[in-house]
């Protein structure tokens, strides 16, 4: 049986349309992919630099910035060696921002709570807001059980931290419930001047 011309058209027609269709949605996945719509794609994003900083051989499990500018880090040792932690840094231009200095043995797979408990250390217009989010560059400094020292900077400072900005840092005392975390003031235990 021959198709008519008006049986010809309709399905032209309604084969250019499911043609049309799959190249929006393609097209509108790629835009999302690549963050080119706000809201779509951000949140995909952040997800993966959290993952990339927890895989580190000196993972970020758990982090919080404040407006005021301090910060606390939960540091885990992912390497199957021990390790010294030795710097933990918010890199800003120019300049180291926020940091926490000090000296703490990890052994493997054991984290540490580590906190800089100073106001003003992120300055000026580089402080995060209250409920607004942040992505700062941070290096992590340790040294592995040789003594080698080793610098984590998120692919030279192209993967950065990012997160939505608390009002203050609560600083909690003694060891964490999982038995195997300190909290630290600036490597040195207890302690708050909040």
């Amino acid at each position: 049986m021959k198709k008519t011309q008006q049986q010809k058209g309709a399905q032209a027609s309604t084969e250019y349309i499911i043609i049309l269709a799959a190249v929006i949605v393609i097209a509108l996945i790629v835009i999302g992919v690549m963050g080119g719509i706000p809201g779509i794609g951000v949140v995909g994003r952040g997800k993966a630099l959290t993952s990339y900083w927890k895989t580190q051989p000196v993972g970020i499990d758990a982090y919080a910035i404040a407006q005021n500018g301090k910060f606390v880090f939960r540091i885990k040792n992912n390497l199957r060696t021990n390790i010294t932690l030795q710097n933990i840094g918010i890199s800003l231009p120019e300049q180291i921002g926020g940091t926490f200095n000090g000296s703490e043995s990890l052994q493997p797979g054991n984290s540490i709570l580590v906190y800089n408990n100073q106001d003003g250390l992120l300055l000026g217009t580089e402080k995060c807001s209250e409920g607004k989010t942040y992505s700062y560059k941070i290096i992590v400094t340790y040294n592995d059980e040789n003594g080698n020292i080793i610098r984590e900077t998120g692919n030279d400072g192209s993967i950065s931290l990012q997160g939505i900005c608390v009002g203050n840092i609560h600083q909690e005392h003694g060891d964490s419930s999982d038995g195997d975390s300190d909290d630290r003031n600036g490597g040195k235990k207890g302690g708050s001047d909040d």
